[in-house]
């Protein structure tokens, strides 16, 4: 089963458990309770992490591996989680397997590459949960080939979709970032 950690109206965290979460992007998230006799929502600004029961074990592994600085470790990881999904998988594991994968690719150097699999992450869900991550990992990308426009281009979509989204930690990333491009 899954888990939605949000904060309810007080600013207090919360967590749905033993439910099966059904569409999840940056400005709703919709679960099903177990048993299938009600479902929820939570809004996007209210969504803390939604945390999926079906992962496969290699997928698993990915996040340790990156941690560990085990970079390409964590991009066979991440090809081998897509590739392990079974039909009836969920598209939640390819938007968070390329787009960790790309944040793998980047820290080895690998920007072109790292670039396709942040772009394959959007083209799974142009509204994915990981949205910032693949936008500051372009625009991270982009600074380091020297393409500025688009490194730009990449941290202001993620500020607008921060303001849309009512989400003030993305919008503060994206600040940084474009701060960033600015001084190099």
């Amino acid at each position: 089963s899954d888990q939605v950690l949000f904060t309810d109206d007080e600013g207090q965290l919360q967590k749905v458990d033993k439910v099966r979460v059904d569409s999840a992007t940056y400005d709703e998230v919709k679960y099903t309770l177990r048993g299938g006799r009600s479902t929820g929502s939570k809004t996007g600004a209210e969504v803390i992490s939604v945390t999926y029961g079906d992962a496969p074990r290699v997928y698993n592994e990915g996040p340790q591996n990156l941690s560990r600085e085990s970079y390409r470790k964590a991009v066979s990881d991440f090809d081998g989680a897509k590739n392990a999904v079974p039909d009836h998988a969920r598209e939640w594991l390819l938007e968070y397997a390329n787009a960790k994968k790309g944040e793998a690719l980047a820290e080895l150097g690998k920007y072109e590459d790292a670039i396709r699999s942040f772009e394959e992450a959007l083209s799974a869900n142009s509204k994915t949960l990981v949205y910032d991550e693949v936008q500051l990992g372009l625009a991270r990308c982009y600074v380091a080939l020297k393409q500025w426009d688009k490194a730009s281009a990449a941290a202001d979509a993620l500020l607008k979709v921060g303001e849309t989204a009512k989400r003030p930690v993305w919008q503060a990333a994206a600040s940084r970032s474009l701060a960033l491009i600015l001084v190099a």
